[in-house]
């Protein structure tokens, strides 16, 4: 039975622009991040294969201590020769193709998260452009034709059917406009989903 909390009304929705929208993306779209890792990882797979064409070469030095013996010490090279090219030449070319399939992949997440928030971008600032033309051209007119009202009665018929239309714009006005600024609080939450962040 507690009372319901006063209503907080609609975010404000941030004058930004689309390059600071899409910058934001590029750093904090979880999708973007998950493809950059991919990336990464695809380098540094193709950068360790192209390491099978080198030697590996071991070094190790050992000194041994033993009682009543004299001091010893050992040490150790060992070389490790890479053979059959072919396979690596394969494995070589198996991991490039990996890699560039990765970059492939990447960027057309990019240009394809770059384009949804490019539309929300444009969905948002038209649905702004809206409400403020709703706020300054239609509610207005509306309220001054509902306060005039009461001065057209007397008149004919055709005056107070003029007073019902009046009033039942006025009566559609506020819902329309709630509507509209709904509309302009979802394009704004869908365009900050995909940038990965507040704005």
């Amino acid at each position: 039975m507690a009372p319901l909390a006063a209503p907080t009304g609609f975010r404000t929705v941030k004058a930004v622009s689309l390059a600071q929208v899409q910058a934001l993306a590029r750093s904090a779209n979880p999708m973007l991040a998950l493809a950059g890792a991919q990336t990464n990882s695809a380098a540094q797979t193709k950068s360790l294969t192209d390491l099978n064409y080198y030697p590996d070469v071991t070094l190790g030095a050992k000194y041994v201590q033993r009682p009543f013996v004299e001091d010893t010490g050992e040490f150790m090279l060992g070389v490790k020769l890479p053979l059959h090219y072919e396979v690596k030449d394969a494995e070589q070319r198996a991991a490039g193709a990996r890699l560039g399939a990765a970059q492939a992949r990447n960027e057309a997440l990019r240009l394809r998260i770059d384009g949804q928030i490019a539309d929300a971008w444009f969905g948002v600032d038209a649905l702004r452009k809206v409400v403020q033309i709703y706020a300054s051209r239609q509610l207005p007119p509306a309220r001054s034709s509902v306060d005039n009202a009461p001065k057209r009665i007397p008149g004919r018929l055709s005056d107070i059917s003029m007073v019902f239309e009046s009033e039942r714009r006025l009566s559609r006005g506020p819902t329309r406009f709630a509507q509209l600024k709904v509309e302009l609080q979802t394009k704004y939450a869908e365009m900050e989903r995909l940038a990965g962040g507040s704005l």
